[in-house]
């Protein structure tokens, strides 16, 4: 049976997604709703996690290593659509809140052309990790009656744009991915001011990030 022996070398920069400090007008912004914000499935067709880094396939196998993917003809389309249905983010810590209203249906559509019998390259749009979290109300009282309610949300979505580029040389492939996220996010909070009663705020948040990908595979 053919083995295959992968090498995968991250560079550039890595995602702020995993890295800042979250603040309290960011509160989504971190690793642990990650699991379940990625509304498509082809970055795990091939296995979990990076299982399937070794895998030859079509240009959605370019999401986990861009080296991996192949063009049996001239060219190749390529569209996948997903949605999820809503749940409780932290179900184990809370019984309530927290609860996303909203997905917005992952969309991938991609274009890849065969160059050469070494060279292939494509396009890939991804429309991922966009949704809306309802995590409840807050509430200003006065002698004990409610006076003022304050509805806490936040919303994101992250587009991004890639494009792979795969070199074969006998029984090496060698491969480039160039991805640009496109980052957007609306948040709806409070805090407490001088005299601990609850000040509303929103705000958004806008920035794009680019995260180049280099990928080997050699096939003894």
């Amino acid at each position: 049976m053919l083995k295959s022996i992968t090498v995968l070398i991250l560079v550039g920069l890595l995602s702020p997604l995993l890295s800042f400090d979250v603040n309290e007008q960011e509160g989504t912004c971190k690793p642990t709703i990650d699991f379940y914000a990625d509304n498509l499935v082809s970055a795990e067709i091939a296995g979990q996690g990076y299982a399937g880094v070794a895998d030859i396939g079509d240009i959605s196998f370019s999401n986990l290593n861009p080296a991996s993917f192949e063009i049996k003809n001239d060219a190749q389309f390529y569209y996948e659509y997903g949605i999820k249905n809503n749940v409780n983010l932290f179900s184990d810590i809370i019984t309530d809140g927290n609860k996303t209203t909203e997905y917005k249906s992952g969309v991938s559509a991609a274009f890849a052309y065969k160059f050469s019998d070494y060279v292939r390259a494509g396009v890939i749009y991804t429309a991922k990790s966009s949704y809306s979290i309802d995590m409840g109300e807050v509430y200003n009282t006065h002698n004990g009656e409610i006076v003022e309610t304050f509805e806490i949300s936040e919303k994101r979505y992250i587009n991004s744009v890639n494009v792979p580029i795969s070199y074969v040389l006998d029984k090496f492939r060698f491969g480039i991915g160039l991805n640009l996220d496109i980052y957007h996010s609306e948040v709806n909070n409070v805090y407490t001011s001088y005299n601990n009663i609850w000040e509303g705020f929103n705000g958004e948040l806008n920035f794009l990030l680019f995260q180049p990908k280099l990928g080997a595979i050699y096939s003894p």
